[in-house]
């Protein structure tokens, strides 16, 4: 148990979407078009400064997760070292689709 609170499992789920999130904030921030029609639609002031502030700082919690993950894979003693090896490489390369896979497939049916 996390702190009494949650299990494991569970705190593993919480963490699993962060990179798929920090992508897609990322693409949000930085697309051209999503700022040229966020501000001609709504008539505010840009906010996307902070926007961007925050979609910075879920991109250093998604690599906190990414790399949380990738220990995880490399240390997994149900795996092969041919398949940790694997493993890891997706990780790191494809986080926002293989981290939560990884949760899936692995961290899930553990606990």
């Amino acid at each position: 148990m996390l702190f009494g609170l949650m299990s494991i499992s569970r705190s593993w789920a919480l963490v699993a979407p962060w990179p798929a999130l920090a992508a897609i904030a990322m693409y949000v921030t930085s697309n051209a078009r999503v700022r040229w029609l966020l501000s001609c639609q709504y008539h505010r002031p840009n906010l996307l400064g902070h926007a961007t502030l925050a979609a910075g700082v879920l991109v250093l919690f998604a690599f906190v997760a990414t790399m949380m993950f990738a220990s995880e894979a490399a240390r997994n003693p149900e795996l092969h070292p041919a398949k940790r090896f694997v493993w890891l490489l997706a990780i790191v390369v494809g986080s926002p689709l293989t981290v939560p896979l990884y949760w899936a497939l692995h961290i899930q049916r553990r606990v």
